[in-house]
């Protein structure tokens, strides 16, 4: 099981250095940024593609168009990147007649029929095997649907393809939701888990919406403001959020299945995750993070 840090050229510094030891850079499908992190350690691509519109096709979460499966499948071979991993995140916008927070049954077939429509160019160009979808937040006028563990599981179960966690995703869904995290992030398909990701949770208010503010970039953020957010540095909270997920990795027996990687989704490049992510974050939070999850081994007897 390896160990990931979104990269940013701090982040690279400091590996270059010998004052961080991670195994790779995760890097957003930029060739550009791609082709930098290599010269410093292996790398691997997260994709922006999202599915459960009922659109036939994967959405490239950038451009806003059907995404373009060949450059997918280059940035895979030239990073070795090994599996393509996409979001569900079924809009209300496409299902103007599921109320935004609905969990009743009578729709749940109608987000699976149309999550498997647009997940059928990735599963016949790539394989099942090589596509992971991940777990969203129910905010962003996204339908509540979209997180339950039922539809998830049954997605899985009727395509074949693998889990991608997000640890911080799950915990913010549930609060969302007025669950206890743990239950809820214990109650999706676990056992189909091949990557993770984790990150700090803060609310975008004093120090953190200033740095927001400077960038000039609040716009897209205005709905959270006061609420918590992800890909921020760890807190004390967090901490043991991340020891009860690799717990359960550990235990024999458990339904959790090891992961090829953990990926710790702070920073990474722009103005406003490269002020969020100090240097001293990652000398302090990187080597803590590093050794949870060095022991964390796998399940199998």
């Amino acid at each position: 099981m390896e160990f990931a840090v979104n990269y940013s050229p701090l982040l690279a510094e400091l590996v270059k250095e010998g004052e961080v030891q991670v195994d790779r850079f995760k890097c957003p499908a930029w060739p550009d940024l791609i082709e930098e992190a290599q010269k410093v350690l292996p790398v691997y691509v997260h994709f922006p593609l999202t599915i459960g519109n009922n659109l036939g096709y994967p959405v490239d979460a950038e451009t806003k168009a059907p995404a373009d499966l060949d450059r997918v499948a280059a940035i895979m071979e030239g990073s070795g990147t090994p599996y393509v991993n996409t979001h569900m995140v079924p809009s209300a916008a496409n299902y103007p007649h599921i109320p935004l927070d609905s969990t009743a049954p009578e729709y749940i077939r109608q987000v699976i029929d149309g999550a498997l429509r647009d997940l059928e160019p990735l599963i016949n160009r790539f394989g099942a095997e090589r596509v992971l979808i991940e777990n969203i937040i129910n905010e962003y006028g996204w339908l509540t649907l979209g997180t339950l563990p039922e539809v998830f599981g049954r997605l899985l179960e009727e395509t074949g393809c693998g889990f991608l966690f997000d640890l911080s995703h799950a915990r913010l869904t549930a609060r969302n939701l007025g669950l206890d995290e743990r239950e809820y992030a214990a109650s999706l398909p676990v056992d189909q888990i091949h990557e993770v990701h984790v990150t700090g949770l803060q609310r975008l208010e004093g120090e953190l919406l200033r740095k927001l503010q400077s960038t000039g970039s609040l716009g897209g953020y205005s709905s959270m403001v006061g609420k918590y957010i992800d890909h921020v540095p760890m807190t004390g909270k967090d901490w043991p959020e991340l020891e009860w997920m690799c717990e359960q990795i550990r235990k024999p027996g458990s339904r959790w299945n090891e992961p090829w990687v953990v990926s710790f989704e702070c920073g990474g490049v722009g103005d406003f995750w490269e002020q969020v992510t100090e240097r001293e974050v990652y000398l302090t939070q990187l080597p803590r993070m590093k050794t949870i999850i060095a022991n964390t081994v796998s399940n199998l007897p």
